[in-house]
């Protein structure tokens, strides 16, 4: 079935690439940035964290799908094991804070700014 019509059937991200976002203002550019940097370092840090608790309290973390450990990085200490895992329990609260002023962020672009950023991402 072909795609939209006068959209040639081409997906979103070939109808997409190469347009330029739209200039935000400067009081606006910063803030998007520094969210953006954070989404991804959160998903980076998380499962590491994730991973520290696991293996500092002792636990064997099993490669999926199989009954392979992966080799413990860390030694079993109680006390980092509580400190790592009221990180990764204070990461993960913020990550959904973070996650909702992204998609604030979108909303307010596409129904304030009605500018193209949904279709973009789309």
């Amino acid at each position: 079935m072909a795609g939209a019509a006068g959209q040639g059937g081409a997906p979103a991200a070939l109808r997409n690439a190469g347009r330029a976002a739209p200039a935000l203002p400067a009081w606006q550019a910063l803030p998007a940035k520094a969210v953006h940097l954070l989404l991804y370092a959160m998903l980076v840090v998380q499962p590491l964290l994730g991973l520290g608790t696991a293996w500092t309290d002792g636990k064997d973390i099993l490669l999926p799908f199989t009954q392979i450990a992966l080799p413990a990085l860390l030694a079993p200490d109680a006390a980092l094991a509580g400190q790592l895992e009221e990180l990764h329990e204070w990461v993960g609260t913020a990550f959904y804070y973070v996650v909702g002023l992204h998609a604030a962020a979108a909303l307010y672009h596409h129904f304030v700014r009605r500018d193209d950023t949904l279709r973009r991402m789309a």
